[in-house]
C-alpha cells in the first residue's frame, strides 16, 4: 500500500512503501491512502482498511481497485477456470482472502463501512487488455503477476500446457483488427475518514 504526504503549497514527497496491515505512521498523518490492485494479496483486507483509516486524516479519503468478478474480467476469470479444469489451485501460497471477494461493489461498501469509513462509493472502470497474439495472456500473467504466476509455475508441465492452450482459445474469441482486447474492468472503491 502506498501512502502520499501532500504537506500545503509544498511539492510532493516521495511515495512511502509499508505493511499495509501495519502502517508505521502517527495517526491523521496522511490525506489519502491508495490500494492498486493490493487487496487481494492480504491476509487480512478489513485490517488494512481500519490502518489506512487510522493514518488518514479527517476527511481523507482511501481509495482501491480491485479486478471485477471473473465473467467480466475475462483474462483472469480465464485463466483460474484453465486452472480448476487443467491444474490445480492448491500449490501452497500464503493466506490471503478470496481473488474476487472486493470484486462485488456491495462487499466493498461493506467493508469500507465496517473500517469506520463514510461516504463509500464503488464503480465499475472499464478497460481492456490489447495482446497482439492470443498466447500473450499466459505470457503476461506468468510475468507480471503475483499470485497467478506462482499458481502458475506450480503446476505440471502438462497442466501449464493445456491451460496455456484453453487461454489461448479465450484469447483467440476477442480479435480485433490485428490485435486482441480482453475486456479487463476492475472496480474502483473509495470514502471518507469522518
Amino acid at each position: 500500500m502506498r501512502v502520499h504526504r501532500m504537506p500545503d503549497g509544498a511539492s510532493r514527497d516521495p511515495p512511502g512503501t509499508a505493511d499495509a496491515q501495519a502502517l508505521p505512521f502517527e495517526p491523521g498523518t496522511f490525506d489519502a491512502v491508495v490500494n492498486a490492485f493490493g487487496m487481494c494479496h492480504l491476509p487480512d483486507p478489513d485490517l488494512a482498511l481500519r490502518e489506512a483509516l487510522r493514518v488518514l486524516k479527517p476527511g481523507g479519503r482511501v481509495a482501491f481497485t480491485v479486478w471485477d468478478v471473473p465473467e467480466r474480467a475475462v483474462g483472469f476469470g480465464a485463466l483460474y477456470a484453465a486452472v480448476r479444469a487443467h491444474g490445480t489451485l492448491d500449490v501452497g501460497l500464503p493466506a490471503g482472502p478470496n481473488f474476487f471477494l472486493f470484486s462485488d461493489p456491495d462487499a466493498c461498501a461493506k467493508a469500507l463501512l465496517g473500517a469506520g469509513f463514510v461516504s463509500p462509493s464503488c464503480r465499475q472502470a472499464p478497460q481492456s487488455w490489447r495482446m497482439a497474439t492470443p498466447d500473450q495472456l499466459f505470457e503476461m500473467v506468468a510475468a507480471g503477476t503475483v499470485r497467478a504466476s506462482a499458481t502458475l509455475r506450480a503446476q505440471s508441465p502438462q497442466a501449464r500446457e493445456a491451460i496455456r492452450a484453453a487461454l489461448r482459445d479465450t484469447v483467440a474469441a476477442y480479435a480485433s483488427g490485428d490485435a486482441f482486447d480482453v475486456p479487463m474492468p476492475a472496480l474502483l472503491a473509495t470514502a471518507v475518514r469522518p
